[in-house]
This record gives structure tokens, sequence and C-alpha cells, in this order.
């Protein structure tokens, strides 16, 4: 008997880890505190200054998704459009400073596009059009830009999905990369796209671009948001951008943590421009011989609280494809996805992680319009190493970006069939190209499993029903790609099919029945097992090859089936001579020990044969028999032993 064993699993988590309440809580608090440090650098002895202004551009700014609370600015200043204008008259030589103490709330599940965006763009608002061109630094008409994002997008109608598709190659293609070239000085859109590399200013300006070059505008974001890169692990300076969609808004698209559609809570907006190299204070003076230099912005952000639960969006149900599969095996994990809310929403699946387990794909991104449902699947191959003792239960864990999760399982085991890479890209194409004809779904197709023994032809009973509004006309029914069978199925209409087989190997098997024409690819997998015919060894037979007359032995004889199935109603006659010796099993399932005591002084002088005649039973009441002999010789009698052997003969004794 073999052990169970069940495997425990690593999760695997997105490239970006953040503490829970920024995903999890439907709102967040924070105090954030920016400041600055001005100070006035003599050149002569007669040095004095008449004015310093500092106009600040960073601090929190509000919007549907953030609030500002309260804010406390010092020195008094002078507000101006989207500046806070610092105004120092005849101050002494030294220091000057500035603090911004802000409490900012934000919120999730703000940005809600309900309907399809036609792509390209139409009529776009006079207000935004100032972010829709190029810039210094986001050089949106440079030819390679607007040729590499018109690829990406080329043949797409939804606006949405468009800039999503535009997002993710961004994220994909350009590495995270913090050098001497990106740290200080942001990159123009044009360098990142020839050298793939940069940090957040970088991933944004490449971004942006590409929006602009095909007609979105789209907005550089400056601000702070929580991050572990590097052991930080703190608040720290972020970008990202902000997409227009007409009926909605400016949307988020944030390249760096992958959140494209929505930021978590953590982030804080502080300024919104129009390309990458603004700078966050500008500073003007008038003085006598003094020059000035400036400590930069000091900014903390402090979690004050978190509050609510932030809804569900997204459901996730993970299946396995095939439920038992051998050793080495290759299957396929199904994950079916369904937007919950009635507005777009991107999501990423992540597959649990298991030793025994290899996954062949990486996380699965997916864009989802309202309330729609997709499926997905990822390609896994078990461990060939596996010790034989065990059957396997790997289990299946998928957790999406926003924190929901599924679990199933499959099993592993030596006796299980094998499937190949191929086999299982097989059976996916068919399930996809389902997916890819929606009338699919309106055909029912149900087949009842017979008995299969393997070598002998079968037939296999299915039933095909259209429950759709369309004639499925020239549908056509397969076994296997074979055995295919033509009808016109009527709008309701019912009928049943007998289709023709042959497996000819014994043990787990599966077949594919499928249904197609133009229209409609429905496929049914059947998971079986195909039996053969019953059959059985004696795999052992344990006798001495001589014996004297007062010796007492022991005839072992050991049955075990050959079969995938098991002999029933097995009946064993020895004979020896007059002697019978009788055995009757109800099933052999496993190796089956016989032991018979014999007395040497029972034999004849001689050799004495034995005969062993096996008959057994299959699940229809066939019978099958075989046979089996063997010797015993017995020796060394002196005249009174043979005189006695021959009266017990003579006799019948």
């Amino acid at each position: 008997m073999k052990c169970s064993l069940i495997i425990f699993f690593i999760l695997l988590l997105s490239s970006v880890v953040a503490a829970d309440w920024m995903t999890d809580a439907n709102n967040a608090v924070m105090d954030v505190d920016i400041s600055s440090t001005i100070t006035t650098l003599p050149l002569k002895p007669n040095a004095y200054v008449d004015y310093v202004q500092a106009e600040a551009t960073f601090f929190p700014r509000a919007d549907s998704r953030q609030t500002v609370l309260t804010q406390s600015v010092d020195p008094v200043p002078k507000r101006q459009d989207n500046t806070i204008l610092f105004t120092w008259y005849k101050p002494p030589i030294g220091i000057l400073s500035y603090t911004i103490q802000s409490k900012v709330r934000t919120k999730a599940g703000t940005y809600q596009v309900k309907e399809k965006v036609p792509f390209p763009l139409r009529d776009v608002p006079d207000e935004v059009k100032e972010f829709m061109g190029p810039t210094q630094n986001i050089d949106s008409d440079n030819p390679r830009i607007i040729r590499q994002a018109s690829e990406i997008v080329s043949g797409e109608s939804d606006g949405y999905v468009a800039v999503y598709k535009l997002a993710e190659w961004v994220e994909t293609n350009v590495n995270y990369d913090l050098n001497t070239l990106t740290e200080d000085v942001s990159q123009k859109a044009s360098w990142v796209l020839t050298n793939k590399e940069g940090v957040c200013d970088e991933l944004t300006t490449l971004f942006i671009a590409f929006a602009r070059s095909v007609g979105f505008p789209a907005r550089f974001v400056s601000g702070l948001a929580f991050t572990n890169y590097g052991g930080l692990d703190n608040w720290g300076p972020h970008a990202w951008a902000e997409v227009y969609f007409p009926g909605t808004g400016w949307v988020p698209f944030d390249l760096t943590y992958r959140q494209f559609g929505d930021i978590d809570l953590s982030h804080v907006k502080l300024k919104e421009s129009a390309d990458s190299n603004e700078s966050s204070t500008n500073y003007e003076w008038r003085s006598h011989n003094v020059d000035l230099d400036s400590s930069g912005l000091e900014m903390k952000v402090t979690l004050s609280s978190s509050n609510g639960e932030k809804e569900k969006g997204v459901g996730v149900d993970v299946s396995p494809l095939i439920q038992n599969v051998g050793y080495g095996s290759y299957n396929a994990v199904k994950v079916q996805v369904k937007n919950l809310d009635d507005y777009y929403s991107i999501t990423s699946l992540y597959l649990s992680r298991v030793k025994e387990m290899t996954s062949l794909d990486e996380a699965k991104h997916i864009v989802l319009g309202p309330n729609e449902e997709k499926t997905v699947y990822y390609i896994v191959k078990v461990d060939e190493n596996l010790d034989p003792a065990y059957v396997y239960t790997v289990p299946l864990t998928i957790s999406s970006s926003s924190g929901e999760m599924s679990s199933s399982s499959f099993n592993v085991e030596e006796q299980f069939s094998v499937f190949k890479k191929q086999d299982v890209q097989s059976i996916l194409g068919r399930l996809m190209a389902e997916e890819a004809k929606p009338i699919s779904n309106n055909v029912s197709l149900s087949c009842t499993m017979p008995r299969i023994l393997a070598g002998e032809p079968f037939s296999l009973p299915c039933e095909v029903q259209n429950l759709g509004n369309v004639l499925l006309d020239s549908l056509i029914v397969c076994l296997n790609g074979e055995s295919c069978q033509t009808m016109n199925l009527g709008i309701t209409q019912k009928t049943s099919v007998m289709l023709e087989g042959l497996i000819d190997s014994p043990g787990p098997a599966q077949v594919i029945v499928s249904a197609d024409n133009e229209v409609v690819s429905k496929t049914h997998l059947l998971f079986l097992m195909v039996d053969d015919l019953p059959s059985m060894r004696v795999q052992m037979i344990d006798a001495p090859k001589k014996v004297k007359y007062h010796d007492t032995f022991d005839i072992t004889m050991i049955l075990n089936k050959t079969s995938m199935v098991s002999p029933k109603n097995v009946t064993i006659m020895m004979r020896r001579g007059q002697a019978r010796y009788q055995w009757t099993i109800d099933q052999v399932d496993k190796a089956q020990p016989l032991v018979l005591e014999q007395k040497a002084s029972s034999l004849y002088p001689g050799k004495n044969v034995y005969i062993v005649n096996i008959a057994y039973r299959d699940d229809e009441s066939r019978v099958y028999t075989m046979d089996e002999e063997f010797s015993v010789e017995l020796t060394d009698l002196t005249f009174l032993q043979k005189t006695v052997l021959f009266v017990k003969k003579f006799l019948r004794l």
C-alpha cells in the first residue's frame, strides 16, 4: 500500500511586496511633511539680501482619489495656480526654511471606466490637449516611438486595452536599473526605447510618449509611494502616469509597481506635469555679493490610520486540466477569472510554486471588461524523479494582485498516464479555439463511457444538442479527429451519434470528442481507464526435488496477476495421483502465496508429478484456464518402506 504525500507550497508573490493595508483597506490617512532649507552664502564682507523667493510645486494635491484634510504651511505663503510661493524680505545672511505639513486621505476604487472607449480617440476636450504633444523629455514625435507604439496597438479597437498593451510592453521590455545615467537626470523617452533601462521616471516617460504618439492625453505625476526596493521599507520619491479616458477622466498607470488602472493607497500625488524634467522648487533672489544654496526637499510620510476593507473586484477559480498524471508528466492548470465590477479591471495572477512541479509560464496579466470572464492556462511539468512509494497530491493555488485566492490539486502516481508537452498543448489549443468562438457555448456535447478493452474496437455513444438560436450546418463530430460524422443541427435539436475507436494499450487514457464547423469549436475531454483481459501466472513454485520417507516438507506456490484488471473467482486445483488439494480466491489483486504441507510417506517411490489447474473469470463471467506441473522424487527407501508403499498403492490408501 502506498503512502499519500501532500506537498506544501511557497506562494509566488508579485515583484513589489506591499503591506496589506495598501491593497486591502478601503482608505488610508497619512501625515505628509515636506520641508527645505535655503542657505544664503556671502561672497564678500558687504553682502546683503533684498529678498528670496521659493516657489514650491511639490505638495499634496486634491483629486477624485486623494483628499487634503488639513495643510499647515510655514512661513505664511502666497498661493497661486499650482504653486506655493514663499518670500523672505531683507532676511539676514544665513539659513531660511519652509515646511508644508499635510494630512492626506487616499481611497480605493475611484477609477471606473464603465464603457468601451473607441480607439483611436475622437473629440478630445480642449483642456487636456496640452498633454498630447511632445515635450523635451517626452519626445512622442520621435519616429521610432511612433512606429513602436503603433505596432503594439495595431488592430486594437478598445482604448482601455490599447493603453494596457502599451504599459505591458514597457513593463516587460524596459529593465528597472538605477545607474549613473538615470539616478540624477531623467532621460528622454527615445533614449529609454534605445537602451531599455531606467527607473520610474524613465519607464513612465516612455509609456507617456507611447500613449501620446497614438492619440491619448497622458501626464507625468510626481509623488511619494511606499517601497521596499533596496531595503528602504518606507516612502520614497516616485513617479507614475495618468491617462485620460473620455467619460471617466484621468486614470493612473504605475509602470514600476505594475499597477495599471489603479494604484495602492500609499501613493501620494504631489504634482502633475506635461514633462518629466520640471523642478520641484524654483528659486529667485535679489542680493549683493550673495550666492544661494538649497538642500533640496526632505519628505516624510507617516501612516496615521487605515480603514475599511476594499471590495474584491475579481473572482478566481483554479482546477487541473488532468486530475491524475504520472511521474514526469505535463499538465495544465485552468484558471477562470471574472470581473465582479461593472467597469474595466486589470489583474495579475500568480501560481503557487511547489518543489515537485515546475511551471513553464510566468505570472499572467489580464485586462477584463465590465463583468467579463476569461480563462487562462498554465502549463506545468511534474518532477520525473519522485519516490514511487508515494501517491503525491500536488496543490494548486492561484492568487491575484488584488488579494483573491483559489486552491485545488491533482494527483501524481507512477501508474498514471504520462502526457507529453505537445499533448497538453494540443488540448489547450482546442479549448482556446472554443473560447474564440462564443457560439460554442451554445452546443452541448456529452458521452456515455462504455467499458473499453485494450486492442478491441469500442463504440462511444454521444449526444449533441443545439442550445442556441443559430442553425448549425455541417457540424462535424469526431473521436480523436477520426471516426467523424457530419450533421445539421437545428435550434433546440438534439441528436445521438455512435463514434468508433480503438485504444491499443491498457491503463489510463484520454480521448477527445470534438464538434466543429465555421462558427463552433466544441471539445469534450474524457479521461478513462482502459481495461485488459485478466491474466495470471505462477510466479514461483518452491518444492524440494528429492525427499526421504520420514521427511515432512512444504510446497509453496505464489500466484500473481499479469493484467491490470484483477482475475476473479479463482480456483486452484493441485493433483498428485489420486490426491486432490483445492483453494479458492475471490480476486487476485497482488501476489498471493499458497502453502501445502506434505509428508513424504504419502508419496510413491520415485518421481511424483503434481499437476496444477487454475481457473478464473472476468467481469463478464468468461472463464480462463492455465496449467502448471512440477515433481518431487521419493528416494533412499529401505526394503520395508518399499513394501509399505506398495501395499498402500495396491489398496489405494
